[in-house]
């Protein structure tokens, strides 16, 4: 599952949308202090957003025709709502002693039933207990969450209204009012809330988190930090907010004090996953690959919250190309916890990455088969469809999505690449623009690029630059936003600006080797090869399984005279990643110019026998000329026979395939150096 932003592997998104688990999901929550209260300001729908009403506003309606309003919506499958939380929901610690036992066995079943995803069914249930209980705020305020998180926004504030008009004073209801305001755009009105929270409550941290929060998304990151103070103050072992100011001091570039919040939470809980994720990943991105393994293994417990932190790890090796362990660690999570959403999705775009089509779709239609209605796993195997060719299955998907959630920017993002494989880029601008509107500020950054893109394929260098100013003002960006900024930058032939923002992609994520691969070629290409130099052995020491930066590395050794060292880098980059066809061209290629015809053959030989889905068509040509040259006519012309049917046969399937690569939110590469160069233009 996600993390808190940078700190976390599998979870890109921004720190600030960090999901903080509201502690009043069981009777009489007072203090959500076990641990399992987490950051949640992050996106799901995208509801129509009316005036919120008047705190002390009375509720005219009667909740039987709210009880029928909710019996005649469909059931929500299980792990419906947002790719995150998959349709949990989270309960703390805490008993009513006024309750019976009926009102406890009730409020509890539905709140099982949601914890399941079944949003539907729960919500009758809960409707239920309103009409039997009139003076039970618990049932309120649960209800009015879960018809949050259906995106019936009018409707929830209805529900907290009357929660609040029968507890005032109940914090983690005016703290779950708040968060659906904070999530509808309305800032102001959810810090009221939480003001009136602190105040009801001050010994309950969630309040402060969330406020922190808040506050932080409004750049007032000292304010954040006074709030995040407050709330440790308020519970010192409540192990999330420390989490969370981690978060903040990470992303301000305050790793030490980061580091001693993290392992501070560690004590309290040692099996706080996202906090044992985020101090591994700290540990990851400084390059202590063991201390970071150290961590990750100490806070296993043999549970099925383990599943988090396999997962994290193995998306952690997965970027260092170290395919089997990942494939391990993915394979231990699932026997753990088999529907681990995120893991048979990721798993399966590697497997889809590495060329096993089959596994890749078992993994996919295994992750929909567990949860059918949820936005992210349709949106993963969308892409996969499209991938594979099947645009039209993908577009299905993808038009169902934002009709089904028109808050789905990663649905309106794919749509709109599709528009521009088909020519028709005005319908692809307009979508591009729903896409910025969202809540989700990872999906709407993701727009952003694609309009960006779209300027560059008008020839709007200019326009495009803006557009990626503008969103950097706006939102926290990434290190692939800043790689994308620099490759316009580049059109405008600013050589000074792109190595800014390749340097500063660099710095926002020291272990993505893409950014070091990028920033080395474009300061090759300004022969500043010292840089050039420092910037591919980075590449190489994050990437060890990757062979772009060796086959670059080496043919940059070469030009420059250093045979020896083109050499070893070579031999380096086949000892591991030897499926690589044009590395294995190259260096066969440069053997046979230095005159070892036996080394050149043994090479291209290996790169002949690679499968099917890996053959490099210019290897068996240059082999043809090599063995031409030689003399040997009659496997020359085999070897080009060879070659033009492979390459038929490529162009054939091209026909038939979109042009458009649907940018993977959190799984898919940039893996496509091949000509060493990438499809952002550096």
């Amino acid at each position: 599952m996600a993390g808190a932003g940078t700190l976390s592997a599998d979870a890109p998104s921004q720190w600030a949308s960090h999901r903080v688990w509201i502690g009043m999901h069981r009777f009489g929550a007072r203090r959500a202090s076990d641990g399992r209260c987490r950051a949640a300001i992050a996106a799901g729908r995208r509801p129509t957003v009316r005036p919120p009403p008047a705190l002390q506003a009375s509720v005219g309606e009667s909740f039987s025709s709210e009880k029928r309003r909710a019996s005649e919506a469909p059931a929500a499958e299980e792990g419906s709502g947002d790719g995150e939380d998959q349709g949990n929901v989270r309960r703390t610690s805490g008993s009513m002693a006024s309750s019976s036992g009926s009102e406890v066995g009730l409020h509890k079943s539905a709140m099982a039933l949601a914890r399941r995803g079944r949003v539907g069914p729960a919500l009758r249930m809960l409707y239920q207990g309103i009409d039997r209980y009139p003076d039970n705020h618990f049932f309120l305020t649960s209800a009015a969450v879960l018809e949050g998180r259906r995106g019936r926004v009018a409707r929830a504030r209805r529900l907290f209204e009357r929660a609040h008009a029968l507890k005032p004073d109940s914090a983690p209801t005016l703290q779950a009012w708040a968060l659906l305001e904070s999530q509808n755009h309305k800032v102001s009105q959810a810090v009221r809330l939480l003001k009136m929270a602190a105040a009801a409550d001050a010994s309950h941290a969630p309040v402060f988190q969330l406020w922190a929060l808040l506050e932080a998304q409004r750049n007032n990151v000292s304010g954040a930090r006074r709030l995040f103070k407050k709330g440790a103050e308020a519970d010192p072992k409540h192990v999330p907010n420390l989490h969370a100011w981690a978060s903040l001091e990470m992303d301000n570039g305050n790793r030490q004090l980061a580091r001693k919040l993290l392992e501070r939470g560690l004590k309290v809980d040692p099996h706080h996953a996202p906090s044992c994720n985020s101090l591994a990943t700290m540990e990851w991105q400084a390059g202590n690959y063991a201390a970071a393994r150290n961590i990750f293994q100490s806070g296993l417990k043999s549970s099925r919250r383990d599943s988090d932190i396999l997962h994290c790890w193995a998306m952690l090796e997965l970027r260092r190309q170290n395919l089997k362990v990942a494939r391990e660690l993915f394979d231990k999570t699932l026997k753990l916890n088999p529907k681990h959403i995120h893991t048979l999705v990721s798993w399966g775009s590697m497997e889809a990455r590495s060329g096993n089509v089959e596994r890749a779709q078992e993994l996919y239609k295994k992750a929909a088969q567990v949860s059918p209605r949820n936005t992210f796993v349709q949106h993963s195997l969308a892409q996969f469809y499209q991938q594979q060719g099947d645009t039209e299955r993908a577009k299905e998907i993808w038009q169902r999505l934002v009709e089904l959630e028109p808050g789905c920017g990663v649905a309106w993002h794919a749509l709109g690449m599709l528009c521009v494989a088909s020519g028709d880029l005005a319908e692809a601008r307009a979508l591009y623009q729903k896409g910025m509107a969202v809540r989700d500020p990872k999906a709407a950054l993701l727009n952003c690029e694609g309009l960006a893109e779209l300027e560059l394929f008008y020839g709007n260098a200019g326009a495009a630059c803006r557009v990626f100013r503008t969103a950097a003002q706006n939102y926290k960006v990434s290190a692939r936003f800043l790689r994308m900024w620099a490759a316009a930058e580049k059109r405008l032939s600013n050589p000074e600006e792109v190595s800014r923002l390749l340097e500063a992609s660099a710095r926002r994520d020291p272990q993505e080797y893409r950014t070091w691969l990028k920033w080395a070629l474009h300061e090759r290409g300004r022969q500043n090869h010292d840089i050039a130099e420092r910037c591919f052995r980075r590449a190489m020491e994050v990437a060890p399984g990757s062979p772009h930066a060796y086959h670059a590395y080496a043919t940059m050794k070469y030009s420059l005279g250093d045979t020896a060292a083109a050499r070893e880098a070579f031999a380096a980059g086949l000892e591991t990643a030897a499926r690589s066809g044009p590395l294995i061209t190259e260096y066969a290629l440069m053997e046979w110019t230095e005159g070892n015809i036996s080394k050149a053959r043994e090479l291209f030989s290996l790169g002949a026998e690679l499968r099917p889905y890996l053959a490099h068509p210019p290897l068996l040509d240059a082999w043809s000329r090599l063995e031409a040259q030689e003399g040997n006519l009659e496997l020359s012309r085999e070897l080009e026979a060879k070659y033009w049917s492979i390459l038929n046969k490529g162009r054939s399937e091209a026909a038939s395939t979109s042009i458009v690569e649907v940018v993977d939110m959190g799984n898919a590469g940039e893996d496509n150096f091949d000509g060493v160069d990438s499809e952002e233009g550096l």
